[in-house]
C-alpha cells in the first residue's frame, strides 16, 4: 500500500503538477483547494504526509496547521513563494516539519522532501524485507527493529554489532535503503584493506565490515570520511564481530572518532540467544529460498523445526540460511525433512571444523612470520598484520609462540 499524501493548494494549476510529481514518485495523492477543504479530508482519512500552501483564501495553511496539531503528528510541510522570515517563525512554532519559500517553488524540492519524511513504497518494501530477514518475535529481535526505523532516517555514523552471520550486512542495507540518502551508492569495504587509497561516494552510505581490525591508516581515514559525512550527503555505517568495549580498548583509535562510533549501536543477538526465534526465521528463510529456486510454497515439517531449534548454530543466521537453502535445493519436496537437514548440518560441522583449523594454522605461521620480520616487536607486528595487539597476544598464547630476540 502506497503512503498518501494531502496536496493543499488554491491554485488549481499549481497544485495538480505538484501532486503529479508525487505520484510519479509513488505516492497516492488527495488533492484540496483550501484548509476547510483539506481538514475535511484528513478526517475522513489521515494521510501519511500533508504539503500545504501557506497564503489561501478562507482557510490558510497556518490554520489547517493548527487543526492537525490538535490531533495528529502527522508530518506538515508548509510552502510559500512570499515567505518571511516571521512566516516561517510562525509555521514552525505551530508545528510544521519543513518551510519552504522560493520565489520560484521546485515541485522535486517538495517531493525530496516527502519521501524523506513519509516511507516511500520502495522503502515499505525495504521494511517487510527486514522483518523477513530478521524475524523473530523475541524481544532482543523487536529492540533491533525498532531501533534501525529510528536511527535510519538520521544522518549519524552507526556501529551494528554482531557475531559472524547474524546479519550485520542486512542491517547495514536496511539502514541505507530506509536512509535518507537511500538513492545514492552502498558502497561497503572490508577494515582490514580501508585506506587512503580507496574510493568513496560523494552520496548514499560507506559501510566498513569488521571495524576492530582496521589499520591505522585505515583509521585515519575513516576519521576523514566521517568529517567530510558532515558537509556531503553521506552516510557511514561500521560494523563489529566483538562488542565495542572489547575492541576498542587499546586500540589506537583517535578519542573523537571512538566517541562518535560509540553514539549510536544496533546489537544484533547471536541466534544461541533467541533460540525461540528459531521457528519463525526457519520459516521465512525457506519461503524465500522456495521462491528463489522455483520450487514453491516450501515449510519445515515440526520434527524438522524442533531439531532446527536445538542445534548451537555457531554460524547464526547465515548458517541457517546455508543449510535450508541446500536442502531445498538438494531436494523436490515442499516439505523439508528432519533426516535431509540433520545430514547436512553434520557436513557443516564437518566443514567449519577443518577451516578452524586451517585459519588457526595460518594465523599463526603469519604471526610467526611477522614477527620475524618486526625483531619480536609485538605493535610492529600488530600494524603489520592489521589487528590489535591484544590479537596478536591471544593467537601466541595459544599457539605457545614465544619471543626470540637476538642477543
Amino acid at each position: 500500500m502506497n503512503a498518501t499524501v494531502l496536496v493543499v493548494d488554491d491554485q488549481a494549476a499549481a497544485r495538480r503538477a505538484l501532486a503529479a510529481e508525487l505520484e510519479d514518485a509513488g505516492f497516492d495523492v488527495v488533492e484540496a483547494c483550501d484548509g476547510d477543504d483539506a481538514w475535511t479530508r484528513f478526517q475522513q482519512q489521515e494521510p501519511a504526509l500533508v504539503v500545504t500552501d501557506m497564503a489561501m483564501p478562507r482557510s490558510d495553511g497556518l490554520d489547517l496547521l493548527g487543526r492537525i496539531r490538535s490531533e495528529s503528528d502527522v508530518p506538515v510541510i508548509v510552502f510559500t513563494a512570499y515567505g518571511t522570515v516571521d512566516t516561517a517563525v510562525s509555521a514552525l512554532k505551530l508545528g510544521a516539519n519543513e518551510f519552504v519559500s522560493s520565489a520560484k517553488l521546485e515541485a522535486d524540492e517538495i517531493v525530496d522532501l516527502a519521501r524523506r519524511m513519509c516511507r516511500s513504497p520502495a522503502q515499505a518494501a525495504v521494511i517487510e524485507q527486514l522483518r523477513e530477514r530478521l524475524a523473530g518475535e523475541s524481544a532482543a529481535m523487536d529492540q533491533v527493529r525498532h531501533r534501525i526505523a529510528g536511527v535510519a532516517p538520521l544522518r549519524v555514523p552507526v556501529l551494528i554489532e554482531g557475531e559472524e552471520g547474524a546479519g550485520r550486512r542486512t542491517v547495514a542495507l536496511g539502514m541505507h535503503d530506509l536512509g535518507p540518502f537511500f538513492d545514492g551508492e552502498f558502497k561497503e569495504y572490508d577494515a582490514p584493506v580501508f585506506s587512503a587509497n580507496r574510493r568513496v561516494p560523494r552520496t548514499g552510505s560507506v559501510y566498513i565490515r569488521n571495524i576492530e581490525r582496521l589499520s591505522p591508516q585505515g583509521r585515519k581515514t575513516l576519521a576523514e570520511v566521517m568529517l567530510a559525512s558532515t558537509r556531503e550527503d553521506l552516510r557511514v555505517l561500521v560494523s563489529s564481530a566483538l562488542p565495542f568495549a572489547q575492541w576498542a580498548q587499546g586500540v589506537d583509535f583517535l578519542p573523537d572518532l571512538v566517541q562518535e562510533l560509540a553514539r549510536f549501536t544496533i546489537r544484533i543477538p547471536p541466534l544461541r540467544e533467541r533460540a525461540a526465534d528459531i521457528p519463525a526465521i526457519a520459516d521465512a528463510i525457506s519461503a524465500r529460498f522456495g521462491r528463489a529456486l522455483g520450487r514453491g510454497r516450501v515449510r519445515c515439517s515440526a520434527a524438522t523445526t524442533r531439531f532446527l531449534a536445538s542445534q548451537p548454530w555457531p554460524g547464526n543466521v547465515a548458517q541457517l540460511a546455508g543449510i535450508l537453502e541446500r536442502c531445498i535445493a538438494y531436494e523436490s519436496s515442499s516439505t523439508i525433512g528432519r533426516a535431509a537437514v540433520a545430514r547436512l548440518v553434520l557436513e557443516d560441522q564437518e566443514s567449519v571444523d577443518r577451516i578452524r583449523t586451517e585459519r588457526r594454522q595460518l594465523d599463526r605461521d603469519e604471526v610467526i612470520a611477522a614477527l620475524r620480520d618486526t625483531g619480536g616487536n609485538v605493535a610492529q607486528t600488530a600494524e603489520l598484520l592489521g589487528r590489535s595487539r591484544q590479537s596478536i597476544y591471544r593467537i601466541m598464547s595459544k599457539n605457545g609462540i614465544r619471543i626470540q630476540r637476538a642477543h
